[in-house]
């Protein structure tokens, strides 16, 4: 599982760093080039603008991985993310250590009802990982990269977290 996580590090890295960048960066310096976006129309002093932008960023990262969660064809893309059965440094370099939904800021997850600060075994019975993923032949690289293809079955865990976030 070691080589396959490390794997996809690789993979992570080269898209995320040097292919998606060039679509947001581009269409920011378009915008600002055109005067579009509040941070154009609105007066503030520079550092106050990045605080802003920031926190606003900020929660768009955490509602996109409410969404994530919550939507099927985005839990597929997603769900790897929940595949480890251990924590170690593969877990945590690409994918945060935060266990709600927050990214960078604490708060979104208090402020938004979708705070959890306990497991509900506790940490010391809590399990890490999907149960659809405990076979180690589903843990490779190969099937990391098919699994937004795959139709596996929704993780009991998170049907109540959806219920949960439905009901808020």
């Amino acid at each position: 599982m070691l080589v396959a996580n490390l794997s996809m590090v690789v993979i992570d890295t080269a898209v995320v760093r040097f292919l998606l960048p060039v679509l947001p960066v581009g269409t920011a310096l378009m915008a600002e080039a055109r005067g579009w976006g509040i941070q154009n129309i609105i007066m503030l002093p520079t550092w106050i603008k990045i605080v802003v932008a920031v926190v606003a960023l900020d929660h768009v990262i955490y509602l996109q991985h409410v969404l994530f969660h919550l939507l099927p064809i985005l839990w597929r893309l997603h769900r790897m993310h929940h595949t480890d059965l251990e924590i170690d440094v593969t877990t945590v370099i690409p994918r945060g250590t935060n266990g709600n939904f927050g990214f960078n800021l604490p708060w979104w997850d208090r402020l938004c009802g979708t705070c959890r600060p306990q497991p509900e075994e506790g940490h010391d019975g809590m399990t890490i990982g999907l149960k659809e993923f405990r076979d180690a032949g589903r843990l490779t690289l190969f099937r990391f990269l098919i699994q937004p293809l795959v139709r596996w079955p929704v993780p009991t865990a998170r049907l109540k977290r959806r219920q949960w976030i439905q009901n808020i």
